[in-house]
């Protein structure tokens, strides 16, 4: 949305709830009720008036600016990271303590290491701690408090690609990676559209009225 899109698209709330997969683990990317489409071609900022999006994963400086930016995706896509990596939901409602996943995560991810008590244990060990390591360093700068000090969207996909090799590499395990990130059909604004990306493209967006 950030890179392949034409016009470019901020989400605005981007969670595990709207990433879907199919039968072959593709991702897409769903509900783009709130989404914001950017005309400067740069997709630098949107100024709301309210906020909006999911308690948990919305940008902590959109809340302060109500200036959402294609960095506030990426601080959402950080809270997905650790709630893969951890196998635990943004809110716990059951741990006063750990009811925010990204301030339970922080002190457990210390240079290269991560603590392994953390870790997702349905799991049952059947991972590279290197890549999970990689994966959760990624992650905490997602979710840096200033946007400048995140990573690019195009940034976070080459580094979760690296630590796809790293755990093949180290367990012998095979992930299908798709060629093609994109979205179908997601509603978008005042209208429906249909748009497709494909790696290393950029696909104009064609809106579908009366639907």
């Amino acid at each position: 949305m950030h890179v392949g899109c034409t016009p470019k698209i901020i989400h605005r709330d981007v969670k595990t709830a709207n990433i879907l997969l199919d039968d072959q683990m593709n991702a897409k990317l769903a509900d783009f009720g709130i989404s914001r489409i950017t005309s400067d071609g740069e997709a630098s900022h949107a100024t709301t008036s309210m906020e909006k999006g999911t308690p948990g994963y919305i940008d902590p400086e959109y809340r302060r600016t109500h200036e959402v930016t294609e960095k506030s995706d990426v601080y959402s896509f950080g809270v997905v990271l650790f709630e893969i990596i951890c196998g635990r939901e943004v809110k716990h409602a059951n741990h006063e303590e750990e009811s925010n996943l990204v301030q339970w995560v922080r002190p457990y991810v210390k240079g290269d290491e991560i603590g392994a008590e953390i870790i997702d244990t349905s799991l049952n060990g059947n991972y590279s701690m290197e890549s999970i390591a990689l994966v959760a360093k990624l992650a905490l700068r997602c979710v840096e408090d200033r946007p400048y000090c995140r990573p690019t969207i195009s940034e976070v996909v080459g580094e979760i690609k690296e630590a796809i090799i790293i755990h093949e590499n180290k367990t012998n395990a095979q992930i299908p990676v798709s060629e093609g990130i994109g979205t179908e059909y997601g509603d978008l604004q005042a209208g429906r559209v249909r748009s497709r990306v494909d790696s290393g493209k950029s696909k104009e967006i064609e809106w579908v009225e009366g639907r």
